[in-house]
């Protein structure tokens, strides 16, 4: 059913750039939790790249600690996923101009639990971290509801069967190597990636996924930089063609 929905909307993009300038108010400003949107537009301008297509997914807030809203104010276009229906709906007010799907991205199709609590930035797809979070009362449980899953190489293939794919931003916990399993067979490769691979055991003690990191440059790609938080990376034949 996802799949039918993302069809209708393939061929958006195209028409909504005839009337968005190539530069809005977005001018230098990072608006990232650790200047990444200014470290793929670096990578992007020595890719000869002007507009920008993305797909942001785990994207959250939609003008702030967020990696596509720098482009979408400089011009670009693109894709949200999100499990939370709230945040999709103020996506669709601050940003009408991107298309919003309520979905997670997983290695397989099926439906997972989404645990939304108050206040909102603690909600998750962790039934361990719920548990934890019920125990501990630090917030409350406003719905558990379903999500339909998508998987990554499927959604790319499927919405830019046309275009070209310059930025693929991925946060959230539920982040895994195996999510990013296919990129190599795809005919047109994200240009760049950006990926959250800082993770947190249910104590909090941080550390590094590096199997995301293994996994995704072993798929044709360099591990360009690291805010500690996320890790970039961009497509070897590109940057080194360039």
């Amino acid at each position: 059913m996802i799949k039918l929905n993302l069809a209708r909307y393939r061929y958006r993009l195209p028409r909504l750039y005839s009337s968005v300038p190539a530069s809005t108010s977005g001018g230098q400003k990072s608006y990232s939790l650790s200047g990444e949107d200014r470290i793929l537009s670096h990578i992007l301008q020595s890719l000869n790249v002007s507009r920008v297509n993305y797909i942001d997914i785990g994207a959250k807030q939609p003008n702030k600690d967020n990696n596509s809203y720098f482009f979408y104010c400089n011009g670009g276009r693109g894709l949200i996923i999100d499990p939370d229906e709230q945040q999709c709906e103020k996506f669709k007010t601050q940003r009408p101009d991107d298309v919003v799907i309520n979905a997670v991205i997983s290695e397989t199709r099926e439906s997972l639990n989404f645990y939304r609590f108050s206040p909102n930035n603690l909600s998750t797809m962790s039934e361990s971290s719920a548990d934890y979070l019920l125990k501990s009362g630090m917030c409350k449980l406003m719905e558990k509801v379903k999500i339909k899953t998508l998987p990554l190489a499927e959604l790319i293939e499927d919405y830019y069967f046309e275009d070209e794919l310059h930025v693929l931003t991925v946060a959230g916990e539920t982040n895994t190597a195996e999510m990013f399993n296919g990129l190599s067979s795809l005919d047109k490769k994200p240009a760049t990636i950006c990926v959250e691979t800082l993770q947190h055991d249910v104590l909090g003690k941080p550390s590094k996924n590096l199997e995301i990191i293994e996994n995704i440059t072993s798929q044709g790609y360099m591990h360009y930089a690291d805010t500690f938080i996320n890790s970039i990376f961009v497509l070897k034949t590109d940057w080194l063609s360039k």
